[in-house]
Parts: structure tokens; sequence; C-alpha cells
């Protein structure tokens, strides 16, 4: 895979980078590669010109990997507002989804957002604390848009999993006010 080429330099230069998932029919995801795995990619998320959080996505859905900060003008606002310094791995291993979340339930307290993307009427986006782990499923505790836990538990199948994303502004601060 070229792509997996290019996030691999990606990684080791901090290169900003989009990756695009066309055959999901989902956005673009923009951000620095802090672990490139055979089954994952896991970015430091960039939103104007400021790492916030992480996004986790399977490296099969990749259909592009562009380099944003090859453009001069990039580069220099990214070096003088220090985004490159900032950049951070999330300090547990992103080998695959169990891995991964298994990270996020010891580092974040379990909190993140999960998606499963598909066509749009069929996307998925499920909110809050992560219970459990393995090999097949994850467990989930799931709180609505009104800050209110659902009552049911959430049991996914990982392979529906198609995006992760932890410690990033809004899910902390969702934390911190929900009921």
């Amino acid at each position: 895979m070229q792509d997996r080429e290019l996030l691999q330099k990606a990684l080791q230069n901090k290169n900003m980078m989009v990756l695009y998932r066309d055959d999901l029919m989902a956005p673009e995801t923009a951000g620095i590669p802090v672990a490139v795995e055979n089954e994952l990619v896991v970015l430091h998320r960039q939103t104007n010109f400021a790492l916030d959080g992480y996004a986790a996505l399977r490296t099969g859905d990749i259909t592009e990997a562009e380099q944003m900060d090859d453009v001069p003008f990039l580069k220099k606002v990214l070096t003088a507002e220090k985004v490159y310094d900032a950049v951070k791995a999330p300090g547990f291993c992103c080998r695959n989804w169990q891995t991964l979340l298994e990270g996020i339930l010891a580092r974040y307290d379990g909190w993140a957002a999960v998606e499963c993307e598909g066509n749009p009427e069929e996307s998925l986006y499920f909110l809050g604390r992560l219970q459990k782990v393995d090999g097949r499923y994850l467990t989930m505790k799931r709180v609505d848009a009104l800050g209110n836990w659902l009552a049911d538990p959430l049991v996914l199948p990982l392979d529906e999993v198609t995006l992760v994303s932890f410690g990033d502004r809004y899910l902390e601060t969702f934390r911190k006010y929900c009921k």
C-alpha cells in the first residue's frame, strides 16, 4: 500500500495528513500520525491549527492519504503555532481495536466516541464510557445528547467499528458535565 508508506514517513517526520475513506462516504480526517499499524492508524487530530484529541481509523478503509503541510504557508503556520511541538502518542498500544480500546479504558477512564460508518442512512455514532473489551466485542455505557445515561449498555462487534475518537475537548467537556 503506497499510502501506508506515506503514513509511515508522516509518522517519522510529524507531517500533517488528511485521510479519506471514500468507500464509507465518511468525512476526511486530518492530523499527524502517532501510530501506523497493520489494522489501525491513529492521528493526533488537528482542527483550526490546533491539536485536539485522537482519531483511530482502520487502515483498510483509507482510500487516499494526502500530506497537508507540504504547502509552505501551512507549514509556516503549523510551525509558528507550535503544533508540531505538541504532537504526542496516546501512550498505549494501538495495534488493533482491542488494544486501543483497552488503552482508552486505562488512560481516559473509558471515555470515547465510537462510530460505525457506512452510508449516510446507516452511520452510527455512540458516545460514552467503555466498560469492557475483548477480542470480538466492546461494551459501552452510552450517554444521550442531553447528558443522560442510557439504561442498556451497548454491545458492539469490533468488526463494525470504523472510527474511535478519544482525548478531545468535546469528550472531556461532555464527561465533566454529564449528569
